[in-house]
């Protein structure tokens, strides 16, 4: 049917609304959208990426005004593989965050996560200095924050012991760990493998470095390595969710935690008691905590004793009502009774005989 003018001018508007949209949508990135649909504040990224000698995987970071710092690989198209510039990028902003921060999230596009170091920049120079080298990622394993890895697909390799060197670790179903040494032909540092057996244990960083095992999703979770599962749809915006509920709580709190359990598997020293007797300074946290519970408890209290006082009110009025309602009930059977008495008395009276006079009208008269 051919079409008239005013029909081909409102296609032709709609055509370029669509058209708008698009270009608009295709601004903002799925985090974007993510958030922007959470309500949350929008990130302003500090820079866009790394310098990109021999294509090393940028990485983007963005702040957010709770101290949330989102470190994200934006390299998709070499799956995120990590070079020399890329790793102290991380490691640089890990160590000297910008003011403020409280944890720092790690993030990735594309399908994988990380699929490890660049083999390709290793070519090219000294690889020994870039895969497996013992002080990669220490910035992150000796942090003063928390951090945490939203991981998805493949995590491989470098990209393991990247996502290892994280406090907390969320994961999509599809999430694939593995550490192939052997078949690459490469002995791993000692700080990677004591890395790998504090985080996933002895029994499966043998099975994993000696025998090429995968651990899936389900099996990470089940060694307590990943801490949730979560839709691929849910995974970053669970994962800031976590991230900006942890950066809530008390800064003192958190770091003094994370610096005791460095401790405690062999990290680092510190005065762990001094680190503990910190967090009850006046004016604190902890102090304003006990405080606020302290002052609803005396709430409670007192409102318990007004519910007490209030129910031993009740139960006065209740047996004065009671008290008047059983001689109510006491006079009433009194008088009942009496009725009932008279009645069976009137019952018993004998009657007296009905004299011939007093006979029924038209009844046959006796002779005189």
């Amino acid at each position: 049917m051919p079409r008239t003018p005013q029909v081909a001018r409102l296609l032709g508007a709609t055509g370029a609304v669509k058209r708008s949209v698009d270009v608009l949508a295709a601004k903002f990135d799925r985090v974007g959208r993510s958030r922007a649909l959470r309500g949350m504040p929008e990130a302003t990224p500090e820079t866009k990426s790394v310098e990109r000698d021999h294509e090393s995987t940028p990485v983007e970071v963005r702040s957010f005004a709770d101290g949330v710092l989102e470190l994200r690989l934006v390299g998709p198209s070499q799956r995120n593989a990590l070079g020399r510039a890329t790793i102290d990028r991380i490691e640089q902003l890990v160590s000297i965050p910008p003011m403020g921060t409280r944890v720092v999230l790690l993030t990735a596009d594309g399908p994988d996560f990380c699929a490890g170091y660049d083999l390709r920049e290793a070519a090219r120079g000294d690889a020994g200095s870039l895969i497996a080298l013992g002080t990669n990622f220490a910035a992150l394993k000796n942090a003063e924050i928390p951090v945490i890895a939203a991981l998805h697909g493949n995590v491989i390799g470098g990209g393991l012991e990247l996502a290892l060197a994280a406090d907390v670790r969320l994961a999509t179903p599809d999430t694939k760990l593995a550490l192939p040494a052997g078949r690459l032909g490469l002995v791993y540092s000692e700080e990677g493998i004591r890395l790998l057996v504090n985080e996933v244990g002895e029994s499966h960083a043998r099975a994993m470095l000696l025998a090429g095992k995968v651990l899936t999703a389900e099996d990470a979770r089940a060694s307590g390595v990943i801490t949730e599962i979560v839709a691929p749809h849910r995974l970053e915006a669970r994962a800031l969710e976590l991230a900006s509920t942890v950066a809530s709580w008390s800064e003192l709190a958190t770091s003094g935690n994370r610096r005791v359990l460095d401790v405690v598997v062999g990290r680092t020293t510190a005065d762990t008691e001094a680190l503990r007797r910190s967090s009850f300074a006046p004016g604190g946290t902890l102090a304003a905590t006990i405080e606020r519970f302290a002052s609803a408890d005396h709430d409670t209290a007192e409102a318990s004793l007004s519910r007490s006082a209030a129910l031993a009110e009740w139960a006065s009025i209740a047996q004065t009502q009671g008290e008047l309602l059983g001689q109510w009930m006491r006079r009433t059977w009194k008088l009942l009774k009496t009725r009932v008495a008279e009645e069976l008395q009137k019952e018993r009276a004998p009657r007296r005989p009905v004299h011939p006079s007093h006979s029924v009208a038209g009844a046959t008269r006796a002779p005189s």
